[in-house]
């Protein structure tokens, strides 16, 4: 199905009360950002939250070890990288009707989403490791790993101001845990 298609499919049965809370998954640069933003643009902004999971994915990586991969770094790959706990408070808040106060990264800074408006959009690997039940619909975006690293590199390098280098030598890694788990 061609990304213009999906979007209108699910505008339809976000405005027909069919989904009012949408999980957006996937691995590392395969669209899913992109795609939840469109999303977004062709609802009604003042009916429809979107949480971006980036900022629930721990800072202390480093200090865990994967077991099947001793020798690397732990990526976003594994749920023990994620702060889901966090997450799903948050999203059980907003479906209840309460405002929360999104995490600050260093490229967005943190803001209040009101729990009055009905629908919520959760884009993120997170919601790969969420119960299905806080969910009405859940789509997994995937791309290869060319295509990948070529929106890695792009994202990255401008958006969140990260060295190309970096990127290169972590991008093995990632797409081998991303196989891996």
């Amino acid at each position: 199905m061609k990304k213009k298609d999906l979007i209108e499919e699910l505008v339809s049965e976000i405005k027909a009360g069919k989904v009012k809370t949408l999980g957006i998954y996937g691995h590392g640069a395969s669209g899913k950002s992109t795609f939840a933003q469109e999303l977004y643009q062709a609802l009604d902004s003042t009916t429809v939250n979107l949480i971006e999971t980036d900022p629930y994915i721990t800072s202390g990586r480093h200090l865990v070890v994967p077991k099947d991969a001793p020798n690397q770094k732990l990526k976003a790959c594994l749920p023990v990288a994620h702060e889901l706990a966090s997450l799903e408070r948050d999203i059980l808040a907003l479906q209840a009707g309460m405002d929360i106060l999104t995490i600050e990264e260093p490229w967005k800074a943190s803001e209040i989403l009101p729990g009055a408006k009905p629908i919520l959009i959760v884009e993120g690997m997170s919601v790969g490791f969420l119960p299905k039940e806080l969910f009405d619909k859940t789509i997994c975006f995937y791309t290869d790993e060319d295509t990948e690293l070529k929106r890695r590199l792009a994202r990255d390098t401008t958006v969140r101001n990260r060295d190309a280098s970096f990127i290169l030598a972590s991008h093995k890694m990632r797409r081998e845990q991303y196989l891996l788990y």
